[in-house]
């Protein structure tokens, strides 16, 4: 909790319009900088991870109480969990954003899917426009190879 509160009065002060930034080096601001985009890229991964391992204690609250807890609606810590669940053991490439592994879980085989993802170097964008464009039909295409994902 005290690392959360600390990186949020960072956050805080790094927006005030009067702060300094004079007295950062470049290795300072990327430090920083990464330290920002893990934060964000990764927070729907991480809490989906959270549930899982509040879900797995002995003594927990409900569901419920843990979202309140960490001020994140009900249906969007379920929808997390989910994905997770359904990742768990899988070696998703760092590249691979919120809405690509939300997608590569949805999928009948996600293990399957994944490889292929892989194998022909998809990106999330191209996973989530492949999907969005193809979303009632049962099969669609990949743009690299032309085989059908079922």
């Amino acid at each position: 909790m005290e690392i959360e509160q600390n990186f949020q009065y960072l956050i805080k002060h790094l927006l005030d319009p009067e702060f300094d930034w004079s007295n950062f080096d470049e290795e300072t601001l990327s430090g920083i900088g990464i330290e920002v985009v893990n934060n964000k890229k990764n927070s729907q991964q991480l809490i989906g991870r959270l549930a899982i391992a509040q879900e797995k204690l002995p003594k927990r609250s409900s569901m419920k109480a843990f979202a309140k807890a960490i001020q994140v609606s009900f249906s969007s810590l379920r929808a997390y969990k989910s994905v997770e669940e359904r990742l768990v053991g899988l070696d998703i490439p760092e590249d691979i954003n919120w809405g690509g592994r939300a997608i590569i879980a949805r999928q009948s085989n996600p293990k399957e899917f994944l490889e292929h993802v892989k194998k022909e170097g998809l990106s999330s964008a191209m996973i989530v426009k492949l999907f969005s464009e193809n979303r009632d039909i049962e099969e669609v295409v990949c743009p690299k190879c032309g085989n059908v994902i079922k």
